[in-house]
């Protein structure tokens, strides 16, 4: 057995042990998410690895679990208990969006009460993540570069390209881009954001309006 077939193995066999709601959010199963808080699970459960239900939906990226968590009171807030990979301890669902650059979900738990202010055991951010991975549509939710430091500290940022061709897109992982239209072909769109300028593929876009 190869070490990728045999790490897969042991995480299945973990998982057997776990409470099924847990399984069925690292699975991605919504439908068995739902009929597991129907018979009355605890959706802010801690499992063996010290994580709730929503922290390993985020993980992986489900971006429906996580919404239908938040609208059944997970908690966005609750902490990790343990290390997990070179996730730390004490970090929150935010924290965790922000080390995998998932914009949609960050604004879904910002939306539902998430403190991004939160510090977890290393001292890090859900800000002080986004911007180490350079994760712009994150470090923009958040406030901005500069948004969490001291007045004494901030630099000047670049000023926002006011332009009457500034437009929202909205993508279909709930992620919000704003910036100004450069130039489309049939299956892209180029956009100027606040800090850089990047190419967006049709087929993520659900909908453009003006802002």
């Amino acid at each position: 057995m190869n070490s990728t077939a045999l790490i897969m193995v042991l995480v299945i066999a973990l998982f057997a042990g776990c409470g099924s709601l847990s399984r069925s959010a690292y699975r991605g199963d919504l439908e068995g998410v739902k009929k597991h808080l129907e018979k009355g699970a605890d959706i802010n459960q801690y499992d063996r690895w010290g994580w709730t239900p929503i922290m390993w939906a985020i993980y992986y990226n489900y971006y429906d679990i996580v919404k239908y968590m938040l609208e059944n009171k997970a908690n966005p807030n609750l902490r990790s208990m343990h290390d997990y990979g070179s996730i730390a301890k004490d970090s929150t669902p935010l924290m965790i969006a922000s080390y995998y650059g998932s914009a949609g979900i960050a604004r879904l738990l910002l939306r539902y009460g998430a403190d991004k202010n939160m510090e977890n055991r290393q001292g890090e951010t859900a800000y002080s993540i986004a911007e180490k991975y350079n994760f712009i549509e994150i470090i923009d939710l958040l406030g901005g570069r500069g948004a969490n430091r001291s007045a004494i500290e901030r630099k000047p940022v670049e000023t926002p390209v006011q332009d009457e061709s500034r437009q929202v897109i909205l993508l279909n992982d709930g992620s919000k881009i704003v910036g100004t239209i450069l130039s489309q072909t049939r299956t892209t769109v180029t956009v100027k954001t606040k800090y850089n300028t990047m190419t967006i593929d049709k087929s993520r876009i659900t909908e453009m309006k003006y802002k």
